[in-house]
């Protein structure tokens, strides 16, 4: 069960090709899709995300985004998403915060 849920998370970030592929063997935005798998696999309450899009070319950057908004409707996760990229944060839902010159705003 656990193989099968690691291969559905994987194939949903585009990974399904490197599960053997070795961590020195991976790009910088291959490595960090699968810390964005590794993070999501055990299916926490709780997802705290920092830039977790960075680096990605634009057709990872739909794909992860499009997954972690499938997680969140799934299973109800909460994700604290930093990111300067308002369009992400917007793209996943629920409340936005923003922070400028050290405050909070909605």
């Amino acid at each position: 069960e656990a193989e099968d849920a690691a291969e559905v998370i994987l194939k949903s970030l585009g990974l399904e090709n490197l599960s053997e592929r070795l961590p020195n063997n991976l790009s910088g935005g291959e490595a960090r899709r699968l810390g964005l798998a590794r993070a999501i696999a055990p299916r926490p309450p709780l997802l705290l995300l920092d830039e977790p899009f960075a680096g990605l070319d634009p057709d990872s950057r739909r794909e992860s985004i499009a997954y972690i908004e499938q997680v969140i409707n799934e299973t109800r996760t909460t994700v604290l998403l930093v990111t300067h990229r308002t369009e992400e944060a917007a793209m996943l839902g629920g409340p936005m915060y923003s922070l400028e010159g050290g405050a909070l705003s909605s």
